[in-house]
């Protein structure tokens, strides 16, 4: 199994100390059942982070970032993409 990583970096303040390890399976939280994907969680000083990536159907990929202060036990949702391919 390979563990991939993600170096996610923006203009909200922090930058990464390290890379978050992300594996390919189930993604968790995906409205539709049995997606897989990759999830991605990475800690920074405001928390945890969980990068969510998945493709329900060929040329859709979907991505999620959520938020947890308490450690990864509940999460609220930050960001959400749909990515359709043109052309």
């Amino acid at each position: 199994m390979a563990v991939h990583l993600l170096f996610w970096f923006d203009d909200m303040g922090y930058v990464p100390a390290n890379p978050a390890p992300g594996l390919w399976g189930p993604v968790e939280g995906a409205d539709e059942l049995g997606a897989e994907g990759y999830t991605f969680i990475r800690t920074s000083p405001r928390g945890r982070a969980r990068h969510r990536y998945w493709w329900p159907v060929p040329d859709h990929m979907e991505t999620a970032i959520d938020r947890s202060t308490d450690g990864g036990l509940t999460w609220t949702p930050f960001l959400k993409g749909t990515y359709r391919r043109q052309g």
